[in-house]
């Protein structure tokens, strides 16, 4: 049995998502430790977007408003208590075309040249490519 391909949705995701969306930099900052003898210091970078080992990516994003959610039919899309959840604690959510990125890895977000931070993901992901990811942001 043939394994179904997922290459044409994901096309259109990122074309409609690029469409009426546009791009956010989702970062993940660097883990390493400043000083290993005091790990209670944290990270290098804790929360220096611009520093040299953090890793961004631009990705493409629409953002639509929480009341909205059920109005497009998301809930078809992920289990209904991850959208429900979304839609119940955030100002925003974005749908993201993840473009082969595992979003778990990301914490924070910039968009229009603000910083956020990124609370909860839910992630359309059939089989080893994830489709669409969606972002709760609260300000």
């Amino acid at each position: 049995m043939t394994q179904k391909s997922y290459t044409g949705t994901i096309a259109t995701a990122l074309r409609l998502i690029t469409k009426f969306g546009g791009p956010v930099t989702y970062i993940q900052y660097d883990t390493e430790l400043a000083d290993a003898a005091k790990p209670w210091d944290g990270p290098t970078n804790e929360l220096d977007p611009d520093d040299a080992g953090t890793f961004r990516a631009t990705l493409q994003t629409v953002f639509v408003p929480p009341a909205k959610v059920r109005a497009y039919g998301i809930t078809t899309l992920a289990s209904d208590y991850d959208i429900q959840g979304l839609a119940n604690l955030y100002d925003r959510i974005g749908i993201v075309a993840p473009e082969g990125n595992e979003m778990s890895r990301f914490s924070a977000a910039m968009i229009d040249g603000v910083l956020f931070g990124l609370d909860r993901l839910s992630v359309l992901q059939p089989r080893d490519e994830p489709i669409l990811a969606f972002v709760g942001i609260k300000r």
